[in-house]
């Protein structure tokens, strides 16, 4: 009995980690945003006119990390904010996360973000991080 609850602890394990490498390489390409909302700690969302792409690049089995790069911006009612960072990316299937490490132009880390996958087909994929005000969702199109 205790080798069977092993066997099938190991099988969970690797099938989990099968599906995260999966996600992971289906992450290669370009995704453009097509909607993007942010909610508060209250609860409060509001979907906010955004345009940019995400661009994720060669995620290495042997490496385990991979090359990402953004670029967005989004419209407030007086203002436009902008975004721009690129770096590596590397997964944790314990976290059920991806995680963006931003690089400096001499290759330094600058900051870890890290981004839960809702939803991940061949051409969607549903990105969430949470800063210290905002849960921040993105939902990206694979462009062709």
């Amino acid at each position: 009995m205790k080798n069977f609850i092993f066997l099938l602890i190991s099988f969970a394990v690797l099938t989990a980690c099968m599906t995260d490498r999966r996600n992971v390489r289906r992450l290669d390409g370009d995704w453009k945003i097509a909607t993007y909302k942010q909610t508060d700690k209250l609860g409060f969302t509001n979907v906010v006119t955004a345009t940019g792409n995400f661009h994720f690049h060669k995620y290495k089995l042997k490496h385990e990390k991979g090359t990402y790069a953004y670029e967005f911006s989004y419209f407030l009612s007086n203002d436009t904010v902008s975004f721009s960072e690129s770096g590596e990316y590397y997964s944790a299937a314990k976290q059920e996360a991806i995680f963006l490490n931003s690089l400096d132009a001499d290759g330094q880390l600058i900051q870890t973000e890290k981004f839960h996958i809702d939803i991940l087909t061949t051409t969607d994929v549903i990105f969430q991080y949470n800063d210290a005000k905002i849960m921040h969702t993105f939902v990206l199109r694979k462009e062709k």
